[in-house]
């Protein structure tokens, strides 16, 4: 997949769905990972990813100086254990609607599409706070 042995990933909502699976990928390809597990009510999300666009933002003025690059992920819907165990085949097809393309992911690995963008020698130079879909 991709070497990040010396790295060091923060995921946030990293115990449970996409996060997760994040977390176990950046492991396994070698990263440290860090994770911090959100436990904010739904109404709530909007907020809590505006924050960390913020702190994204933020945190690439200050580490850049450094060398070092920070990226945010916002992805779309994928469909990880979570959302497929607690929500019925309704909710599925209405959580997706305001959606830009308005389905859920076709299949990729989470870890392995994004990964590749994040930590690709090509992006090196790169700090995004959240890269385009």
């Amino acid at each position: 997949m991709f070497d990040l042995s010396g790295r060091v990933a923060l995921v946030t909502g990293g115990s449970k769905g996409l996060g997760k699976a994040m977390a176990r990928g950046f492991a396994e390809a070698g990263a440290r990972v860090v994770i911090s597990a959100r436990h904010e009510a739904h109404d709530a999300y909007s907020a809590t990813k505006s924050a960390l666009l913020g702190l994204a933002r933020a945190s690439a003025l200050d580490l850049g100086p450094f060398n070092i690059t920070v990226n945010c992920i916002a992805p779309g819907p994928f469909r990880t254990d979570l959302p497929m165990r607690v929500l019925t085949e309704e909710q599925q097809k209405k959580f997706v609607e305001p959606t830009a393309l308005g389905r859920w992911d076709a299949g990729a690995s989470p870890v392995s599409w994004w990964g590749r963008r994040c930590f690709s020698p090509a992006t090196r130079a790169a700090t995004s706070p959240v890269p385009p879909c």
